[in-house]
């Protein structure tokens, strides 16, 4: 992806790296306000012990197609967003609120600054007039881009990488998150091991995040310690919410379910069976007979998010604040980087 100024571009691979985590973008200016919401379903006393910040759920109108437009004619100001309504509109992005849809660059108020590897590359971005703001950006295009749009809009809930604004430029769309940029593949790869305490409000926080889907009908499907954020203040932080798709009630939902097995897993002992299979090889931290141990297990036979959430491993006094101190330490952990010095800008 370029962008329109001759940015800086550093690749750094999260996967053998140590990230940057920053605290999340204060208020943003209009051209960034936030879009995102969260679910409104029943509070259980479970979740009560492990609340997420919520966040203001947005007014979503619909688009309506009121202007037509050949491809020879000349746009300018609000005739190309008029246009860009259109099309999205035949694209079947009709969901989107046109008010919240900038139809320009994304670089004239962002400045691409470098990229991260979290489950593939995206671009961290950060504000032109307000640097100390740092944002990640997608870009959609191609034919499948409308559906991946519904799903990003249709998904509101806390343990999900929040859309702050969508941009529509050259028959493509990006779209801006939230700043996070601390995985689980970050924590399995630094040094300390996790405490019963800590991964239970780690698998709390994911499970909550699956069970959510499961009452839209709708799987993952590709879950794994790389596409799962943590904040700095300690919060789960699933990404890749645009591939997820809808299961009929008839089919098995249990991909996410078993995702959840093997990232216990990697988060126990930090890193997978060479047959595949869910266990642990080591019991020196977790015995045979514990909860955690417990818990793996039954990610084998569980048939839904909700069945392992009343697991007795997460029904303890689960804190996402414990979570903070990795963040740190991920952080700072000396794994390697890659700079392109040549790339550097005054």
């Amino acid at each position: 992806m370029a962008p329109d100024s001759p940015d800086r571009h550093t690749r750094i691979n999260l996967f053998d790296t140590p990230g940057s985590a920053s605290s999340p973008a204060s208020s943003i200016s209009s051209s960034l306000s936030s879009a995102t919401a969260v679910s409104t379903r029943h509070v259980t006393p479970t979740e009560k012990r492990l609340k997420a910040p919520t966040e203001q759920r947005s007014t979503v109108t619909k688009l309506q197609k009121t202007t037509t437009a050949t491809e020879s004619t000349t746009l300018t100001g609000s005739d190309y967003r008029d246009l860009a309504i259109v099309q999205a509109a035949e694209q079947g992005v009709s969901v989107l609120d046109p008010l919240n849809i900038q139809y320009e660059s994304p670089w004239r108020s962002l400045r691409s600054d470098y990229e991260l590897n979290l489950g593939g590359f995206v671009i961290v971005a950060s504000h032109r007039e307000k640097e100390r703001d740092s944002f990640i950006v997608k870009r959609f295009s191609g034919p499948d881009m409308a559906t991946k749009l519904r799903m990003l809009q249709r998904i509101r809930h806390a343990n999900f990488l929040s859309v702050l604004q969508r941009f529509s430029f050259e028959n493509s769309y990006y779209v801006v998150f939230d700043h996070v940029s601390i995985s689980l593949t970050h924590i399995v790869t630094s040094p300390p091991y996790l405490r019963v305490c800590e991964l239970a409000a780690i698998l709390f926080q994911i499970l909550e995040g699956v069970s959510y889907l499961e009452e839209q009908k709708l799987e993952h499907g590709s879950l794994d310690c790389s596409n799962i954020l943590l904040s700095p203040q300690g919060i789960i932080k699933i990404t890749h919410q645009e591939k997820c798709r809808d299961i009929t009630s008839s089919q098995p939902r249990l991909a996410d379910v078993r995702a959840t097995g093997y990232i216990a897993m990697e988060l126990m002992q930090k890193y997978h069976k060479e047959d595949g299979a869910i266990g642990l090889e080591d019991f020196s931290r977790y015995p045979s007979d514990s909860d955690a141990v417990d818990f793996l297990a039954a990610t084998t036979s569980a048939t839904s998010a909700e069945e392992l959430l009343r697991h007795r491993l997460l029904r303890n006094n689960v804190q996402k604040e414990q979570l903070k101190w990795l963040v740190g330490i991920a952080t700072t952990a000396r794994i390697g980087f890659r700079y392109d010095e040549g790339k550097w800008e005054a």
